[in-house]
């Protein structure tokens, strides 16, 4: 069931329904917005977004109200690893739209800056988001680290992150938590204030600096370097460093497939 009155298979059906009404009364919106397959990309972000319901302990919610400490999204975004998508860029559009569709990126970056720290199912959903597709035995891996872990450790290292001002000491204490590395660790940064940081990638950074170090997701002085070109170009041309970033992933992608 994905509600006491509706099953999965009604409410995946009726939301393509909607879908599909969308989809004809607004047909220009793949030139509109620039992207070419949205309607794709809409389709599976909707067709997948509710399957994790199907799990015991949802149902288990559902009949009997008992609290249920995980949230559906995660679970449904892992189905997106099934998608033969070439592609990592829609690969994780699809999963970012599965994982936000009751709580969106503004609102946890919302959250993380009022509440100044991360809590354990932020985290999970940060790995979900960033380690999906061929990389969901990666995500598997981090998240199956980050399982025995205390949600207040969690809370109370990435409190001593935020507080700090020094980029080195931000990544020395995220790091501390077992699971999560520099990459990591640029996604929470990069959630958490998007014009100072953004997310360290082969992509992004062989856009800036030529071919990568062995040591890149390693050695914290990568990533330290990575964030203060990203500064610098944000201050010559007054868009976010997040912004900045992610055309240069999407550059060196669609250069590398030529």
């Amino acid at each position: 069931m994905a509600k006491a009155d509706e099953t999965i298979l009604e409410h995946t059906e009726n939301a393509l329904k909607v879908f599909k009404g969308i989809r004809e009364a607004y047909p220009t919106v793949p030139e509109i917005c620039g992207v070419k397959n949205f309607w794709e990309i809409l389709f599976y972000s909707l067709f997948f977004h509710d399957f994790g319901k199907g799990a015991i302990g949802f149902q288990n919610f559902l009949k009997s109200g008992d609290k249920w400490n995980y949230r559906h999204e995660i679970l449904s975004a892992g189905f997106v690893s099934s998608l033969d998508y070439c592609d990592k860029y829609y690969l994780d559009a699809i999963g970012l739209a599965i994982i936000t569709h009751h709580k969106d990126i503004l609102e946890l970056r919302e959250k993380f800056q009022n509440n100044n720290f991360v809590t354990k199912d932020d985290l999970e959903k940060i790995v979900n988001w960033k380690f999906q597709g061929r990389l969901k035995g990666r995500c598997k891996r981090i998240l199956n680290l980050l399982a025995p872990i205390k949600d207040e450790f969690i809370q109370h290292v990435s409190s001593l992150a935020f507080i700090s001002d020094d980029d080195a000491l931000r990544l020395k204490f995220l790091t501390k938590i077992t699971g999560v590395g520099v990459a990591l660790s640029s996604v929470i940064l990069s959630f958490y204030d998007p014009s100072k940081y953004g997310i360290i990638d082969i992509h992004a950074w062989r856009e800036l600096f030529g071919d990568e170090p062995d040591d890149l997701f390693t050695n914290h002085r990568y990533t330290l370097k990575f964030f203060s070109k990203l500064r610098k170009m944000s201050e010559e041309t007054g868009l976010k460093c997040r912004v900045i970033e992610k055309a240069l992933f999407k550059k060196n992608l669609d250069e590398s497939k030529n």
